[in-house]
C-alpha cells in the first residue's frame, strides 16, 4: 500500500507540474538538417535550387555571327593584322625610296673625291654638307617629315584600309588623305629631292660630287631620323604627333 502510495503521488506531481517532455521531431529517411541561413530549405533541396535559377541573370545564346568566329580570331584580330601589315609595307617602302636614293647617288659623291679637290672646292664641300644637314635632313626630315610619317604608320596600324594598306608608302608619306599641309610638304620635299637628282646629272666633276654628297647626307640623316621615329610611334604607348588625316 506504502509503494502504490508514492506512485500516485508522483503521478499527481507530474500532471500539476508546467513541464513537458521533449518530443523528438519525426526521422525523414536520413535527410539532411536545414542549412543556417535558410530554417526552411536545406543545401540540396530542389525548391532551394529553383529559387537561385530563378534569381540568375538570363544567360545570352551566342548569335550566329559569333558561333561562326568561335575557335578562330575575331574580326578586331583580323583587323589588327591587317593593320600590322600595312604598318610595316608602309615603313619599309618610304624607307626603302630613301635608300635606293641614297644608294644611286653615293658613286657620284665618291668619285668626286677620289679626283682630289682644291681648297675652294673643299670649303664649297664643308658648306655645303653643313647647309643639306640643317636643311634637309634636320628640318625637312627630324622636324616635320619623320615624326608625321611615323605618326601615319601608326594611324594606319591602328586603322587600317584597303586603299590605305595598298599605297601604304605613298600613304605614309603623305601623298593622299592628308591635309593641305601636309599635302604641300610631301609633295614639295619630293619635288627637291628629284630636282636635286637632275640638277647632279647636268654638272660636272667635281661639283656634281660636291652636290651629290649634300644630298646623300641629308637622305642619310632623314633614313636614320625616320627608322627611330617609327620604331617610336609603334613600340610606345602614346605618340605625340598628329598624323593629319582628312
Amino acid at each position: 500500500m506504502r509503494r502504490l502510495s508514492v506512485v500516485g503521488l508522483g503521478l499527481l506531481a507530474f500532471a500539476c507540474s508546467d513541464a513537458r517532455p521533449d518530443v523528438p521531431l519525426p526521422d525523414l529517411g536520413g535527410a539532411e538538417p536545414a542549412a543556417q541561413g535558410d530554417p526552411i530549405l536545406g543545401e540540396n533541396d530542389p525548391a532551394r535550387e529553383f529559387a537561385a535559377a530563378a534569381a540568375a541573370p538570363p544567360r545570352r545564346l551566342p548569335c550566329r555571327h559569333e558561333r561562326r568566329l568561335a575557335g578562330c580570331s575575331t574580326i578586331r584580330d583580323r583587323m589588327s593584322w591587317t593593320g600590322r601589315l600595312g604598318a610595316i609595307w608602309g615603313a619599309a617602302g618610304v624607307i626603302g625610296m630613301i635608300s635606293m636614293a641614297i644608294a644611286r647617288i653615293f658613286p657620284r659623291a665618291v668619285s668626286a673625291y677620289e679626283t682630289g679637290l682644291t681648297a675652294t672646292q673643299w670649303t664649297a664641300t664643308a658648306v655645303f654638307m653643313v647647309f643639306m644637314a640643317y636643311a634637309e635632313g634636320y628640318r625637312g626630315f627630324q622636324r616635320s617629315f619623320s615624326p608625321r610619317t611615323a605618326a601615319r604608320v601608326r594611324y594606319l596600324r591602328d586603322r587600317p584600309n584597303l586603299v590605305r594598306s595598298l599605297f601604304a608608302p605613298l600613304f605614309a608619306m603623305g601623298f593622299f588623305h592628308a591635309n593641305r599641309r601636309t599635302l604641300v610638304v610631301a609633295y614639295g620635299l619630293t619635288s627637291a629631292i628629284v630636282l636635286l637628282v637632275l640638277l647632279i646629272r647636268q654638272i660636272g666633276q667635281p661639283w656634281r660630287g660636291i652636290i651629290a654628297g649634300g644630298v646623300v647626307l641629308g637622305l642619310s640623316w632623314g633614313c636614320v631620323s625616320l627608322v627611330a621615329c617609327v620604331r617610336a610611334a609603334l613600340t610606345r604607348e602614346e605618340y605625340p604627333v598628329s598624323p593629319e588625316i582628312t
